[in-house]
């Protein structure tokens, strides 16, 4: 009965944003779930084994509750029977505080400790979430919803669909800090080299990792360092594959019958090797000098082979008067054995004669895009005004 009453009591007091102290040992006696926008709050040691079933649950919605703990407090001997199975967070009170999340399923422990240089006001909150960040969706702002794991930066080739954290940087603060988890058995997803901890930064899952996991097994070791923006956590993988692009062009007919005439045409560039460009990819067409070029700077249809999407707005755009430069955008790849498609126009200028050949050239830019192979880098096809 004692028990009860102050948990009540002391629920009641946080949600009324009072502040109140109660022996934490009181709490490894019995189950206390955290209602949403609740915090029960830990200045000392609490035993998460005791008892060992779980008995640490907080609402997991939009607005979470949390076991919060301060400063140096704690969680102690977490682990598959004992975690906190919801949204666990820490108040420092000291620069640089080191502190562990003992999150989970309740059943399945998934830690995740931060370290490094953090200020004396951070506040982070974690939890653990069960099932593919596809489809399983991140329930707290500014970034709620699903994060596809094929929304990937620059050398990522894929993203892990076991499971997510939430990662809940409450003062804005976080970035630089070091961030390690215990992974779940990934040993068909990667190889531990591989392996890399990533982060949602509203748009990709971005590499935070500069090297691989301690092993692809169960609570083998990762980690990674939080850049700004980021706001759930997985495991990702990188591709050991090197990369080879070669590209080919499309068109419906190579000749331009009349003064003025345009058609359509695109650019692939294909990878063949399996692998995912670590840099940025860049390409350059020729301008022939009886044929003026256009490209659209936003996805469109191109009018070849009775319409062909193209991925324009994945590139970026330059001129002179001999070439058209196209460089891939920041944070976007090729999938590995993938393609872009890139839509040009051609349209044959009124003063050219009768007969007159020129070629459209494409050639990949060497070493851009990590490309291993250069002797499959240039494509021309010969256009006529007939």
């Amino acid at each position: 009965m004692q028990l009860k009453y102050l948990q009540k009591f002391y629920l009641t007091l946080i949600g009324l944003s009072l502040t109140v102290a109660i022996p934490p040992l009181l709490y490894a006696q019995g189950n206390v779930y955290v209602e949403s926008g609740s915090e029960l709050s830990n200045f000392g040691t609490i035993d998460l084994a005791t008892p060992s079933s779980n008995n640490w649950v907080t609402y997991r919605g939009a607005s979470p509750g949390y076991y919060s703990a301060v400063g140096t407090a704690g969680y102690t001997n977490p682990g598959d029977a004992a975690n906190v199975n919801g949204y666990v967070k820490h108040y420092a009170n000291a620069t640089n505080q080191t502190f562990n999340f003992p999150v989970g399923t309740g059943s399945d422990y998934r830690a995740l400790s931060i370290s490094g240089t953090r200020t004396a006001t951070s506040q982070i909150a974690v939890a653990w979430i069960l099932g593919n960040p596809s489809s399983t969706n991140d329930p707290t702002a500014p970034n709620s919803g699903l994060h596809p794991t094929t929304s990937v930066g620059a050398g990522l080739q894929s993203v892990s669909s076991i499971g997510q954290w939430d990662w809940y940087d409450a003062t804005s603060d976080a970035t630089g800090l070091t961030v390690t988890v215990s992974i779940p058995n990934l040993t068909a997803f990667g190889t531990a080299a591989d392996l890399r901890l990533v982060g949602w930064d509203g748009t990709n899952w971005v590499n935070l990792s500069s090297s691989g996991a301690s092993g692809n097994t169960e609570n083998s070791t990762l980690s990674g360092v939080v850049v700004s923006g980021i706001t759930a956590l997985a495991i990702g993988k990188i591709s050991s594959s090197p990369v080879d692009y070669t590209p080919t062009i499309d068109i419906d007919a190579l000749t331009f019958n009349a003064a003025g005439f345009g058609r359509d045409f695109v650019v692939n560039i294909y990878e063949a090797l399996g692998g995912t460009n670590t840099s940025s990819l860049q390409f350059r067409m020729t301008k022939p000098s009886a044929f003026t070029l256009t490209y659209p700077t936003t996805n469109s249809l191109s009018q070849v082979f009775g319409g062909t999407n193209n991925n324009n707005s994945d590139w970026t755009f330059s001129e002179t008067s001999l070439f058209i430069t196209a460089t891939l955008k920041a944070g976007v790849i090729i999938p590995a054995n993938g393609q872009s498609v890139i839509g040009f126009r051609a349209q044959r200028k009124s003063s050219i004669a009768k007969g007159t050949s020129q070629n459209l050239a494409v050639t990949i830019l060497d070493s851009t895009g990590g490309d291993s192979d250069t002797f499959n880098n240039t494509r021309r096809t010969s256009i006529t005004a007939n």
